[in-house]
């Protein structure tokens, strides 16, 4: 899997942890330093949408994501890809009623919840206190990287694509933690989401109607070399609107 895109997420790491210092790295030429920012999501049945989303977003603060002292934090990252990482209160309502038929998993499935998760607070170790996770991967329409993630976009030119997940924790309370992955090269049947820079530090995050399939994988759930399970396509619209004043600081 690419290195800007992992999913099996390691957040035991405070919030100093969260929004590296990296000033003397991006004087040697390394990565440079992550920048804070802001997220809103769709709520369901947003009427601005193309249809009722399935991923959705929380009420509090208004439904505005943003660091705060439980851990959540919200930046454009060193590669300038949207992470977001929701602890304490802040979660994401996902909505699993529109399955895709005759790509379920059929036996030997680990999908125990229903149609309906919103992922629970850290109770169950150690997968830690994390509750979920979402990171773009900026490509062309061939699912091919691009270079500069988000700020290779053209303010207000056509939306670009990305590979993008929602990572979340086993509802259940068993020690792993699932995805619901917008990347055909990583999940066949799956779309990948799409990207539109609205301002020089803003963009639009999102997948609609017909394009907006995810497949849902279970990390790690048994030994050898096919420890995931792979358990079935969902039709996942959402729609996130980011920002990051400073991204040209």
């Amino acid at each position: 899997m690419n290195g800007r895109y992992f999913v099996a997420p390691v957040l035991a790491l405070g919030v100093a942890a969260f929004l590296l210092n990296a000033s003397a790295d991006a004087q040697k030429g390394k990565t440079p330093p992550d920048v804070p920012g802001t997220f809103t999501m769709r709520s369901a049945y947003d009427p601005g949408g193309a249809g009722p989303d399935r991923a959705s977003g929380d009420a509090i603060d208004l439904g505005v994501y943003h660091l705060d002292g439980d851990g959540t934090g919200v930046v454009l990252n060193g590669n300038r890809e949207f992470r977001a990482e929701l602890f304490g209160t802040r979660y994401a309502q996902l909505d699993f009623s529109e399955a895709i038929a005759g790509t379920g998993c059929a036996t030997g499935c680990f999908r125990t919840f229903g149609q309906l998760v919103i992922p629970t607070p850290n109770i169950y170790p150690p997968e830690g206190p994390w509750r979920v996770v979402m990171q773009t991967n900026v490509v062309t329409i061939a699912n091919v990287e691009t270079a500069d993630g988000l700020m290779g976009l053209t303010e207000d030119g056509p939306a670009g694509y990305a590979r993008f997940f929602i990572s979340f924790k086993d509802p259940g309370g068993r020690d792993f933690h699932w995805s619901v992955l917008y990347n055909p090269s990583e999940y066949q049947g799956s779309h990948l989401a799409r990207v539109l820079r609205t301002a020089p530090c803003s963009w639009m995050i999102y997948a609609d109607g017909p394009n907006a399939r995810g497949g849902l994988r279970a990390w790690s759930v048994r030994k050898g070399r096919n420890s995931n399970s792979d358990e079935g396509l969902f039709s996942m619209p959402f729609g996130i609107a980011f920002s990051a004043p400073n991204c040209g600081a």
